[in-house]
């Protein structure tokens, strides 16, 4: 049987940092029960009461790092994807022009970091390698 998708966002956030634009990411608590350690995007999984997933990135990305919703200028929602866990994420783009400073939230959260914008998008910082997971390539 299909099992239910759980919807789930993660904000792409983009912070003017130390005079350049820097992806916002996070490295998830040891603490937590999934994804331990793993570095992402601040985000989670749909609220009944989120009225979208844009929502859904700002109050997850709130929680995490302290940023209020009100600094970021969100975008388009970018197509979702399915994880091998059951999760369809939803990527929402957004920009930060203001100075802000995040706060890790201890529960979630074992570090703030950054990203240039500019090694992220260049296409040679990147390989390709398969994962496998439950029997799966």
């Amino acid at each position: 049987t299909a099992q239910t998708v759980k919807e789930a966002a993660v904000l792409v956030g983009i912070v003017l940092h130390e005079g350049a634009w820097q992806i916002l990411l996070t490295k998830r608590a040891e603490t937590l029960r999934q994804h331990t350690g793993q570095i992402a995007f601040a985000g989670g999984r749909k609220d009944t009461q989120d009225d979208s997933l844009t929502a859904t990135a700002l109050r997850e990305a709130y929680e995490e790092t302290a940023i209020p919703i009100t600094a970021w200028q969100t975008f388009a929602p970018l197509p979702f994807y399915d994880t091998p866990s059951g999760y369809r994420v939803t990527p929402i783009p957004a920009i930060c022009t203001q100075s802000v400073n995040p706060k890790a939230n201890p529960g979630e959260v074992a570090e703030i970091f950054y990203l240039p914008l500019d090694f992220a998008l260049n296409l040679k910082n990147y390989t390709f390698r398969q994962l496998h997971h439950d029997n799966q390539t």
